[in-house]
């Protein structure tokens, strides 16, 4: 499989970069990070919890959620972990995305912003290790980067 390509969304890189052997396509950077960003809505959270059989209140009932202490009807943590995966597939197409560890440090809630970023950390041949995050902002502050909080982070190979 294919593991070096050109993301659209990639920024800030240094120097050390790799490209597959032979091939014609633009070098990727260590330090180069890319990303996307969404809202999850409520539709996504319910679908999200039938698929996998989440019976946890406070992903589908936001008086459960308030119940339990948030504000609001809470996003399942993988959901979000999920996006890793679209941002590699993404920014690598044709790579296999091994392994990853998270960290689940804040809630978000249905209805906010978040951004999950990938940044390459290192190229050892034709493997590629990353730091993965998701932020979640502010209702009134998206695309905030000072604002914003991070909600899921780990690193992935």
């Amino acid at each position: 499989p294919r593991v070096f390509a050109s993301g659209a969304f990639a920024r800030g890189a240094d120097s050390a970069s790799a490209s597959p052997s032979g091939s014609e396509e633009p070098r990727v950077s260590v330090g180069a990070t890319f990303s996307t960003t969404r809202t999850f809505t409520e539709a996504d959270v319910a679908a999200f919890a039938a698929v996998t059989g989440d019976p946890n209140p406070i992903h589908v009932d936001a008086r459960a959620a308030r119940s339990a202490g948030f504000e609001g009807t809470v996003v399942h943590g993988m959901l979000c972990a999920g996006m890793f995966g679209a941002v590699i597939g993404e920014a690598f197409p044709g790579a296999v995305y091994a392994t990853q560890s998270l960290s689940f440090r804040a809630p978000v809630l249905v209805g906010q912003a978040v951004t999950a970023e990938v940044t390459l950390t290192r190229i050892t041949g034709r493997k590629a290790s990353f730091d993965t995050k998701v932020l979640v902002f502010p209702e009134k502050r998206r695309g905030d980067e000072s604002a914003a909080a991070v909600a899921v982070d780990g690193q992935a190979l």
